[in-house]
């Protein structure tokens, strides 16, 4: 069933729900956390007798295709047009709460500008537009970036690398993430190796430039007499070789899995974190 049909009583929603979609909540709407969000909230009822209907409604014959994404998408479009003809204000609470819900999954900065003009074109309470517009700053927000210094040879790369890492998460390309952390933490190591170890920096494998750079470390502390913490030291080798027997596992350099969003986003802030170590020590 096409969305503009189930949208022809209601046709100013539309905009709003491709804004929606655009966000990429297809992930969510199959998630934990939407089904929960779904009971908190007393419509999972309604949710599955939408779904129901979708897929009865559904007049596309192809084999071995899998058409759940498309009754998802249509479920909560007939949501949509529940809380919008039975209670127009609940329709704009019901939305304001899914954004919450599907930020607090996410994870992630989401981009609400078009959602809030849709809002605003459909008349909704300006109370609600304004709690809309804080929902990136609810809760911790966290913030992950490295700078760069520019003394670094291959500093251009490095941030090609770091950027691409990040925005493979926000395209849901996870199994890519592992690929880009891969090669940020072989940068990494590789600058530090220029600047400190020129004699190591000939070396390619990248569990053992995470030792070299590990062990330089521990000696350059005990050289200048400096209490530390071994078990920090220790996380570059640990987490270095967790990523990558994951990205050996799952990135598309290899096999055919998909990793997990949890795994990329602890690829990603684990690169973060020896990346900060580093800079701050070279």
């Amino acid at each position: 069933m096409r969305i503009k049909d189930i949208f022809r009583n209601e046709p100013k929603l539309e905009p709003l729900f491709n804004d929606l979609k655009g966000l990429s909540i297809d992930e969510f709407l199959e998630s934990r956390n939407f089904k929960n969000f779904c009971i908190k909230n007393s419509f999972e009822g309604k949710w599955n007798s939408y779904f129901d209907l979708a897929r009865v409604n559904n007049r596309i014959i192809a084999a071995n295709f899998d058409f759940t994404p498309m009754y998802r998408d249509n479920a909560f479009a007939f949501l949509m047009n529940d809380f919008y003809s039975n209670n127009i204000y609940a329709f704009f609470i019901f939305i304001k709460l899914f954004l919450y819900e599907y930020k607090q999954w996410e994870g992630e900065y989401i981009d609400l500008h078009n959602i809030i003009e849709d809002l605003e074109i459909i008349g909704c309470p300006k109370e609600i537009i304004s709690a809309v517009s804080t929902i990136n700053n609810e809760g911790e927000k966290l913030t992950f970036s490295i700078t760069l210094p520019r003394t670094i040879g291959n500093v251009q790369k490095l941030e090609e690398s770091i950027q691409l890492m990040d925005l493979s998460i926000k395209d849901r390309k996870y199994s890519l993430t592992m690929t880009y952390a891969y090669s940020c933490l072989e940068g990494l190591f590789k600058a530090y190796t220029l600047k400190l170890i020129p004699a190591k920096s000939n070396i390619d494998k990248l569990n053992q430039l995470a030792k070299i750079v590990r062990d330089d470390i521990i000696d350059s502390f005990k050289e200048k007499g400096i209490d530390y913490p071994e078990q920090i030291i220790n996380l570059i080798t640990t987490m270095t070789n967790a990523i990558s027997n994951a990205r050996n596992e799952f990135s598309d350099s290899h096999f055919d899995k998909n990793a997990d969003k949890w795994l990329a986003q602890f690829a990603r802030d684990s690169v973060y974190s020896i990346g900060r170590l580093i800079l701050n020590l070279m």
